[in-house]
């Protein structure tokens, strides 16, 4: 939680998995109900990946929080891919 560099208020839930590991089904769900709540959560598999996603979403946003959508939160370093088509 904080506030990016626009001065908006960010909350960031980020799973973390090991290398090369994806959510379970459960975790899945979990992850849309949360977007459908319009909560912003991601998957990462590295402490680079958490990295990139701590820089998008709260120093450097590309696209300001207010005008994202959390269903379009890509898996960092798969672009084009969300959580939700994983199963």
């Amino acid at each position: 939680m904080g506030h990016d560099a626009n001065g908006d208020s960010v909350t960031l839930f980020v799973e973390v998995k090991r290398p090369g590991e994806v959510p379970r089904p459960n975790q899945v769900a979990t992850i849309q109900k949360m977007r459908d709540h319009g909560q912003h959560a991601v998957v990462a598999d590295s402490k680079s990946q958490v990295d990139v996603l701590l820089d998008d979403y709260f120093t450097r946003p590309a696209v300001p929080i207010t005008e994202r959508d959390p269903h379009d939160a890509p898996l960092p370093g798969r672009a084009g891919h969300i959580v939700t088509s994983l199963y």
